[in-house]
């Protein structure tokens, strides 16, 4: 029987300690700019659609002045300016209030992982996981709202 209560105090005394490395500060951290990595990479991706998405939706226009003004830098310009075109473009756009929506996010996401990746701000290892789990979350919301946009260059592609 003594060896059986040595092995529960060794196992509980392994699972204890592997609790804690799993939610310790830097375990957060990690864990927490993988996701905000994954989700700005899943920005860059939206950006990369919808200027593609923007110029197809130019090439329809009728109106050369109107195209040239919307097209003009369109490789460089970033997400609140494509959103800007966007509306210029087709003011009732669907998509329209999914990416004002998302480009919130993203900046509130960006500003936040900047101070806590520099460690400016100590780590709450509770906020962390609730934020590293919400911020996967909203990873996925952009990737669908990217299908989207890429859902509608192919229909404006086989409409041209």
């Amino acid at each position: 029987m003594a060896d059986y209560e040595d092995f529960k105090k060794d196992l509980e005394s392994y699972l204890d300690q592997k609790i804690s490395e799993s939610h310790s500060p830097e375990s957060v951290r990690e864990k927490y700019e993988g996701v905000v990595l994954i989700a700005l990479g899943r920005f860059q991706l939206l950006e990369f659609g919808l200027k593609k998405y923007i110029a197809l939706l130019a090439s329809s226009l009728g109106d050369d002045q109107i195209r040239n003004t919307v097209t003009d830098g369109l490789e460089e310009a970033p997400l609140g300016i494509l959103l800007k075109r966007l509306r210029k473009l087709s003011p009732e756009n669907a998509l329209t209030p999914k990416i004002k929506e998302l480009k919130s996010f993203r900046d509130e996401l960006a500003h936040r992982a900047l101070l806590t990746t520099t460690g400016d701000v100590e780590i709450d290892v509770s906020d962390h996981f609730y934020a590293t789990t919400a911020y996967a979350y909203r990873a996925m919301e952009v990737e669908d709202c990217l299908k989207e946009v890429l859902n509608e260059c192919k229909r404006l592609a086989r409409e041209a």
